[in-house]
């Protein structure tokens, strides 16, 4: 099982009743905006219920390499909300939220908290299933993207790059992903 915090929606105020200010001052508990973000936290459970919803649902399966790997895609985000959505909508049912309020509490940030917990949750469900190849294969996974974030923010942050040159840095890190992913995939497969 893991964690991750949405991105909230904003509600109004209750210390200044929306308005910002409180006691000819800036509200505190909102820094004087009006509105407090209301976040929520979620259990990200992956389970054998959920894999048969995302058989049925979304013509994917766990079990199954491709699908897996299209996880690490960067154009597959509905697919990650997806099954995001599918491991938490228990819990959304007893909160009230529907699966497009869901989706509209998650932002870059949550986004990328919630795949991780999604990657979390799958690598768990392996190991308790003794599929340790696939879930080593998962922790690689996460290992290399968090990389690939991590030397992009880097060289975007000892840079003054135009958006062209973002853009163009962004796609080689994906390569590299992508690159380092097959690597992956090939060494679990033929156990080198």
């Amino acid at each position: 099982m893991a964690i991750f915090y949405d991105n909230g929606i904003a509600e109004k105020c209750d210390q200044c009743d929306g308005t910002g200010r409180v006691d000819k001052g800036e509200c505190p508990a909102c820094e004087g905006m009006g509105d407090i973000k209301n976040k929520l936290k979620w259990r990200v459970e992956f389970t054998i219920g959920v894999r048969d919803r995302t058989i049925k649902e979304l013509d994917w399966d766990a079990f199954e390499q491709d699908d897996l790997a299209l996880l690490n895609e960067p154009t597959e985000t509905e697919l990650q909300v997806n099954l995001l959505w599918l491991c938490v909508e228990e819990q959304a049912n007893l909160r009230g939220i529907t699966e497009e309020q869901f989706a509209t509490r998650l932002g870059g940030d949550a986004i990328m908290a919630g795949y991780k917990a999604l990657m979390e949750s799958l690598k768990d469900f392996f190991t308790a299933r003794g599929a340790a190849p696939l879930a080593t294969a998962i922790g690689k996974w996460q290992r290399a993207m968090d990389r690939v974030i991590e030397k992009t923010n880097k060289r975007m942050d000892d840079l003054d790059l135009t958006d062209a040159e973002i853009d163009a840095l962004v796609e080689k890190s994906m390569r590299e992903a992508k690159t380092e992913k097959e690597r992956i995939l090939q060494s679990d497969v033929s156990g080198k």
